[in-house]
C-alpha cells in the first residue's frame, strides 16, 4: 500500500510541477487531493506513502527543504485526521455520501484540517499560506476527492482499512456462487432486513 500511494503521488506531482503551470509552490497541486484519497481509503499506509511520494518528488525536482516539510505536515494532518475522524460514531465505518450529512462531514474534515495546515505554513513560510492551503486542499477534495471516494466505495467495492478496533459493518452479508442456493439464500436475507427494517 505504501509504495502504491508514494508512486501515485509522485505520478500527480512531478509531471504538472515540470510544466512550471502552478506558482504557489511546490506543495500546491493537483495532488493536494490524495491525502484525504488515500488517507480515507488507505489509511495511515496511504498518508505515510503520500510523505514518501512527497519526499522523493522533491529530491528529484530540487524542491527547497522548508516547502517539503511544509507539505509532508499537511498531508499528514490532512491525511491522518480525515482517517480517524471520519470514523468516529460512525455505525458503518463506510465511506459514503449517500446523505447530505455524510458530504457536510467530508467537507469539514477536510476544510478543518487544512486550516490547521495553514496555520502551520506560518511557521514555515513569511506570511503563511493560509489561503492557498486551504483552498487548494479543500477544493481539490472535494472536485477530486468525492468520485473517486464513491467509485471505490460504491462500484469498485473496496475494502477500506479501518482504524485498529474498527471492523467494517453491512446490513446485509453473504455470498453468491454458482450454486442456485446461493442466490436464495442471499436474497431470504435482503427480504428479512427489509421486512425487520419496514422498508417497502
Amino acid at each position: 500500500h505504501i509504495l502504491r500511494a508514494a508512486l501515485i503521488y509522485m505520478l500527480l506531482d512531478i509531471p504538472l510541477q515540470l510544466t512550471g503551470f502552478l506558482q504557489f509552490g511546490g506543495g500546491i497541486g493537483l495532488k493536494n487531493c490524495l491525502p484525504a484519497i488515500l488517507g480515507l481509503l488507505l489509511g495511515g499506509w496511504g498518508v505515510l506513502g503520500s510523505v514518501l511520494g512527497s519526499l522523493a518528488g522533491a529530491l528529484i525536482l530540487g524542491t527547497p527543504l522548508r516547502e517539503v516539510g511544509l507539505e509532508c505536515i499537511c498531508i499528514f494532518v490532512v491525511g491522518m485526521g480525515c482517517w480517524l475522524v471520519w470514523h468516529l460514531g460512525s455505525t458503518t465505518n463506510r465511506i459514503h455520501f449517500k446523505r447530505i450529512i455524510n458530504f457536510g462531514k467530508y467537507l469539514g474534515l477536510v476544510l478543518g484540517f487544512s486550516l490547521i495546515g495553514g496555520g502551520i505554513s506560518f511557521l514555515f513560510v513569511p506570511g503563511g499560506m493560509m489561503g492557498t492551503i486551504v483552498i487548494s486542499y479543500t477544493v481539490m477534495s472535494v472536485l477530486v476527492g468525492v468520485p473517486i471516494l464513491t467509485l471505490f466505495n460504491s462500484a469498485m467495492c473496496f475494502d477500506c482499512i479501518l482504524p485498529p478496533g474498527l471492523k467494517q459493518r453491512w446490513h446485509v452479508e453473504g455470498i453468491i456462487t454458482s450454486d442456485v442456493m446461493s442466490l436464495g439464500e442471499v436474497n431470504e436475507k435482503i427480504d428479512d432486513f427489509a421486512f425487520e427494517n419496514k422498508i417497502p
